[in-house]
Formats: structure tokens, C-alpha cells, sequence
């Protein structure tokens, strides 16, 4: 979850920090370009942490 939590600061802090500068689209459309498949393998990721922790944390429940 830290991590998660980590990199969304990361990346809203840096839009905030390009927009204060007017570089707010530029930056948006620069993250589009370069991390639209990393972003999405990153939330893909950590949901299944999510659910994997919970099997351990959980054995025997069914996901719901």
C-alpha cells in the first residue's frame, strides 16, 4: 500500500509542480506517451498484492 501510495504522490506532485509552471499539458501529455502501460502494470500489480495478501491474511475466504 506504501508504495502505491508513493508512487500516486509522485506523480500528482510533479503535475503540480509542471502546472505551477505552465508545463501542465505538456506534462500530461509527456506521462500519456511514456506511462500509460506502466501506470496501468502498477495498479494491476498492487491489486493483486491486494488479494494476495488477503488469501494470506485470509486462507480459506472467497474473494468479494
Amino acid at each position: 500500500m506504501y508504495k502505491l501510495a508513493e508512487t500516486g504522490a509522485m506523480v500528482g506532485i510533479f503535475d503540480e509542480l509542471f502546472a505551477s509552471h505552465g508545463y501542465g499539458m505538456q506534462f500530461w501529455l509527456v506521462v500519456f506517451v511514456h506511462g500509460m502501460l506502466e501506470i496501468t502494470a502498477i495498479i494491476v500489480a498492487g491489486m493483486a498484492g491486494f488479494v494476495l495478501g488477503k488469501s494470506f491474511l485470509f486462507p480459506g475466504t472467497k474473494n468479494g
